[in-house]
């Protein structure tokens, strides 16, 4: 039995089962698992950073109570915040095949991971094969808390991966965003991430995933989300 026990693990799964079907409804729920067991094409912004040009790791403090860390083969999952249980086995399985796995901890429980893979990385779940080059790292996972997305952690914790990865003589980072996706697009633009003038197209029929990258010009985001947004009130 895991560190958090099954009990919490099965308690956050169900919470986020109830989540989803609050927010989309049967009708949307259905939709989704055609989406996700019939067809579906998808198309991500694949973009990258350099990690030689980071800031000081003091440029911005770390909140009281919240510890950084990073983790490999051999370590335990920490103790995981409710919305995470559920993924307790999911990430020993993925520190069991090399991946890392750099949490964020508040009052010794996890509100907040992100992984990097500096080998080829392959998805069982959803069939994704990611080539690796020698030199960079994949970055994937980046999950927050609901009851913690106000406290910039998510931003202190790429920031933390990139030093991580720079200490482990890794020049690029590279992660594929959502191509509709605003909210991470600027998260990542504003750690540094740019895109690379390529799309990664997932096609998904009856199991299978098909993948090919298409390239183009410029850029391909909504001028909107290059500006800075109006805060309300």
């Amino acid at each position: 039995m895991s560190e958090n026990g099954a009990l919490p693990e099965r308690s956050g799964r169900l919470q986020h089962m109830a989540a989803n079907l609050r927010k989309l409804g049967l009708r949307g729920m259905a939709a989704k698992a055609i989406r996700d067991h019939v067809f579906r094409q998808e198309l991500s912004f694949i973009l990258a950073r350099r990690t030689d040009d980071l800031p000081p790791a003091d440029a911005t403090p770390v909140p009281d109570g919240v510890k950084l860390v990073e983790l490999t083969r051999g370590d335990a999952v920490p103790p995981l915040s409710g919305w995470l249980a559920h993924r307790c086995a999911d990430f020993a399985g993925l520190l069991e095949d090399g991946r890392i796995g750099m949490f964020a901890l508040a009052d010794g429980q996890a509100i907040a991971c992100i992984w990097a893979s500096t080998e080829d990385f392959h998805d069982p779940n959803s069939r994704l094969f990611v080539t690796v080059p020698e030199g960079e790292a994949y970055a994937f996972g980046m999950m927050v808390d609901h009851q913690h997305r106000d406290r910039s952690v998510a931003r202190l914790l790429a920031a933390f991966g990139l030093r991580q990865m720079n200490a482990r003589a890794v020049t690029r980072v590279f992660n594929y965003c959502d191509i509709g996706n605003e909210t991470s697009y600027r998260a990542q633009a504003g750690i540094g991430f740019e895109e690379t003038g390529e799309l990664m197209v997932e096609t998904r029929l009856f199991g299978l995933n098909l993948q090919s990258r298409r390239r183009y010009r410029g850029s391909r985001v909504p001028p909107a989300w290059n500006r800075p947004r109006l805060r309300r009130g």
